[in-house]
């Protein structure tokens, strides 16, 4: 294990990188100030701590999309690819649909570092979705190539979901997990 610690508007975090493959998982080690104001990228705890209390929080899984609703198509957040040739397994937990025909398609893209570009990765693809349920799409050196499934290529970049959401007033709930396989 590798830690990193900095202190920012009074709050100390030490992020602690295990040997897994993913490398987002964090600790949170004190708060040095009262916390007054959140803001989108701090901790929001159920009690606010008091200035030198030490506040516990970990940021579990790997989350290429957090949980939440969507109504139209959006670009999930860049992602590091798995490290040490890992494949890459995204789960997409869909536990609400609405809407009229309301459809939900996702793809993976990959980040260009030379351009600054982001290209679709050949076949990373998942199946059309209408109604609540789980798809899996699994990426890397392997794994038998099948559509909508699996993905028999090396992902060695940043990647990201980009989903696209039709039909009338569409809207999803769902989440997508990532993880090293």
């Amino acid at each position: 294990m590798r830690s990193v610690t900095e202190v920012a508007n009074g709050i100390k975090t030490t992020f602690t990188i295990p040997s897994s493959p993913l490398t987002k998982f964090c600790k949170v080690a004190g708060v040095l100030v009262t916390l007054s104001a959140q803001s989108e990228i701090s901790v929001t705890p159920t009690v606010m701590p008091t200035a030198g209390q030490t506040v516990e929080t970990f940021f579990g899984t790997d989350l290429a999309v957090p949980p939440g609703t969507v109504t139209a198509s959006f670009n999930g957040a860049a992602m590091p690819a798995p490290i040490g040739g890992y494949p890459l397994t995204l789960l997409f937990n869909i536990t609400a649909v609405s809407g009229t025909s309301p459809t939900m398609n996702a793809k993976v893209q990959i980040l260009d570092a030379p351009s600054g570009s982001w290209v679709d990765f050949p076949g990373a693809f998942i199946t059309t979705q209408t109604a609540v349920g789980v798809a899996m799409l699994n990426i890397g050196v392997g794994l038998q190539n099948v559509a909508n499934v699996s993905v028999n290529l090396p992902i060695r970049n940043i990647y990201r979901v980009v989903v696209t959401i039709g039909g009338t007033t569409p809207s999803f709930t769902f989440s997508v997990s990532a993880q090293a396989t």
